[in-house]
């Protein structure tokens, strides 16, 4: 059975370039025309993750995550929560921080990924991190200063640890 999503404009040169990576190392058989991105595989719900990650901006390293179980993929659109390009283009500069400091804290802590591409905040986390890297997130969205998200992570770093153990 087959599938297909709709995928920017924008990322088809690399979905064209990756196509037979897809193939050998996520078994994912894809044919591209225009911006449709048809695909067959024996698991077409982690196929569709996959390729949907690699459609907000993420590579392909980053997308075969979610091969794993304990990781999921979480889409925000910003054009949800703002109504001028003006806000959404600044959210996005939060965000992603000076020389992308924000979000390379909130990767780093939560052990996750964020991908700011176009009006979408596209977030692949484990688990037992899920909730602490989209609270982040929001709080930032909210009008948090960022010394309180920092405060909130380093708070959250260790229930992340405890997490994990269990």
């Amino acid at each position: 059975m087959d599938d297909s999503i709709l995928v920017p404009r924008s990322r088809v040169p690399y979905f064209l370039k990756i196509k037979d990576l897809l193939k050998h190392r996520a078994e994912i058989d894809v044919e591209i025309r225009d911006n449709v991105v048809k695909y067959r595989s024996n698991n077409m719900y982690v196929a569709r993750l996959i390729l949907i990650a690699i459609a907000r901006g993420f590579d392909i390293d980053r997308a075969m995550i979610l091969k794993n179980d304990d990781y999921s993929l979480y889409i925000l659109d910003l054009k949800d929560y703002f109504n001028t390009e003006n806000k959404i283009r600044v959210m996005k500069g939060r965000l992603i921080g000076r020389k992308g400091s924000i979000r390379e804290t909130i990767e780093s802590i939560t052990e996750s990924y964020i991908s700011i591409f176009n009006n979408t905040v596209a977030v692949i986390a484990p688990s037992y991190s899920y909730d602490y890297v989209l609270k982040a997130i929001n709080m930032i969205l909210a009008g948090s200063k960022h010394s309180s998200v920092l405060n909130f992570l380093s708070r959250a770093k260790e229930m992340i640890r405890l997490s994990k153990l269990r």
